[in-house]
């Protein structure tokens, strides 16, 4: 229904949704309890929504109005608020204490056969959040967002789709990181997407980390001695973003999870 693979509006059929009604799809990295707290507030907050978990993520189909509303909620008839501003309310309540959840919102398509757009969406914003790539959603709290709110984020994350082909060449250095992390039990790899994400502020970079200033800067060095990749120099450092973006494969070990 989701993968855009087959007749996605009979497939949505069979699974009770309504093709009088909108949908919007909503994509959530949660684990462990985390898991069960946002099933449960999707649950309350849409009644009549469609559920599954694959490949490491919760997908949810939620039916709304084009404007965002749920008739079928409790307090509908006075609720304009968009789907996003519901989950930021219900989600942020439920999970007020995780600091790596992140949840991506699909825009609300009127057709079933349209769910596949959503979901893309919902899956790409969601990628830009746990990067995380850009200047974040302007909200605090949970990591909730939809397009428009990283739409700078959400175009780079598209367009490294293209630089999959080369991820291999584009990430070799970033994987000998890696690969001393994993034999040292650094953590060399994390501190150059924290750089990187941080436009190299060292004091912003060191303050996420959890270290002085100083130990920061004996990690660049150490990271350009075992790697050869300078953060300081433009083209080194866009090769290392992109290096990060077009081989997935490094994401979980770059963001500590």
């Amino acid at each position: 229904m989701l993968g855009g693979v087959g007749d996605a509006a009979t497939a949505a059929a069979l699974a009770g949704l309504r093709p009088d009604r909108g949908h919007a799809v909503v994509a959530a990295a949660v684990t462990g309890d985390d898991h069960a707290r946002v099933r449960l507030a999707l649950s309350a907050e849409f009644p009549h929504q469609r559920q599954v978990t694959t490949g490491g993520l919760l997908l949810a189909v939620l039916p709304v109005d084009p404007d965002g509303t749920d008739p079928d909620s409790a307090g509908a008839d006075d609720d304009d608020r968009s789907v996003t501003v519901r989950l930021r309310a219900r989600l942020g309540a439920a999970l007020d204490t995780s600091p790596t959840a992140a949840v991506g919102v699909g825009p609300v398509v009127a057709d079933l056969a349209r769910l596949p757009e959503s979901g893309r969406a919902a899956r790409d914003v969601l990628r830009a959040l746990r990067l995380p790539l850009g200047k974040p959603p302007s909200v605090t709290g949970l990591r909730i967002a939809e397009p428009q709110d990283v739409e700078d984020a959400l175009q780079v994350v598209r367009a490294s789709m293209l630089l999959r082909p080369h991820g291999g060449e584009l990430s070799a250095r970033l994987r000998l990181l890696a690969d001393h992390d994993r034999a040292h039990r650094t953590e060399l790899l994390p501190t150059v997407l924290t750089v990187a994400t941080t436009a190299s502020n060292v004091a912003e970079a060191a303050r996420r980390l959890g270290v002085h200033p100083n130990s920061l800067r004996a990690r660049l060095a150490r990271i350009e001695t075992v790697a050869g990749i300078d953060l300081g120099e433009p083209v080194s450092a866009l090769r290392t973003v992109l290096g990060l973006l077009a081989d997935p494969d490094l994401h979980r070990p770059a963001r500590r999870d």
